[in-house]
């Protein structure tokens, strides 16, 4: 990890990554990262949010939710030679570091090493799904009538901890229809309204963050322990939050995690 972490922080922005998508007839089109993304990445990957893949001519799934703040990170072996591809439908821009950490702007790969797939989004929040491979065009084209391979489904979940400190953070950054949009429908229900949502913290000054830590986690759930405070506006100690247990639940709808309920521990 920390061999990953500087060369992360070594990282030389230089050029937008565009790659050709494989595909067995002429409509096939070409992904391109949007005209709004950049040449570079605006911020350097954290490794948390670093996963390491395997990638081969089978293409492989992956998921996950970026922001203007946040960006998610694939790194994976390849030897100079083989073709790079991804595809996706959604928002999203891509960029492909080498070996030698440069940004690149072809998907021939001329090295041999560990390359980084980072992903972002220009603003707001964003939950993608992306294919990735190597070789598959040359694979496609070698074997034209044969039945095509079936994707490998990759679940991948945010840490959850992560999410709910994002969360609180944004909170205090006033930032209420993102973390309405964190909420389920049950939890959304208890707050009434977006608008009765939005006037309660409003008349929160500042939300005082401690320890936050994973209780427990399954694949489709997960409970938090959150330490929270409250400073109101009234100029008296910050009130601590006693139901520090925040439930959350996977919505494959938006690809993310919600806030199901709070409890005490």
């Amino acid at each position: 990890m920390k061999i990953l972490l500087f060369y992360l922080t070594l990282l030389t922005l230089t050029g937008c990554l565009k790659i050709s998508i494989p595909g067995n007839n002429s409509d096939s089109k070409t992904t391109e990262n949007k005209a709004e993304c950049p040449e570079q990445p605006s911020q350097i990957l954290s490794n948390k949010n670093v996963e390491n893949i395997v990638l081969t001519n089978e293409l492989l799934e992956q998921s996950g939710q970026v922001n203007a703040k946040k960006m998610i990170g694939y790194t994976f072996n390849a030897t100079s030679g083989q073709e790079f591809t991804y595809e996706t439908n959604d928002d999203i821009c891509v960029w492909l570091y080498a070996p030698d950490t440069k940004l690149i702007t072809d998907n021939k790969l001329t090295q041999t090493g560990k390359y980084i797939v980072q992903i972002g989004t220009i603003k707001g929040s964003k939950s993608f799904n992306i294919n990735l491979g190597l070789d598959v065009q040359k694979i496609a084209n070698s074997t034209p009538q044969s039945t095509p391979k079936p994707t490998i489904k990759a679940f991948y979940r945010p840490a959850p901890d992560v999410f709910v400190r994002e969360h609180y953070i944004a909170l205090n950054n006033r930032q209420y229809q993102e973390t309405w949009d964190h909420l389920s429908p049950k939890f959304q229900s208890v707050a009434v309204s977006y608008s009765e949502y939005q006037k309660w913290w409003n008349s929160v000054n500042k939300i005082i963050i401690g320890d936050i830590k994973i209780v427990q986690q399954n694949t489709d759930t997960a409970i938090i322990n959150a330490d929270l405070s409250y400073q109101k506006y009234n100029n008296k100690p910050p009130v601590k939050d006693e139901k520090s247990n925040i439930h959350l639940i996977w919505s494959n709808q938006t690809n993310s995690w919600l806030l199901d309920s709070k409890s005490k521990p």
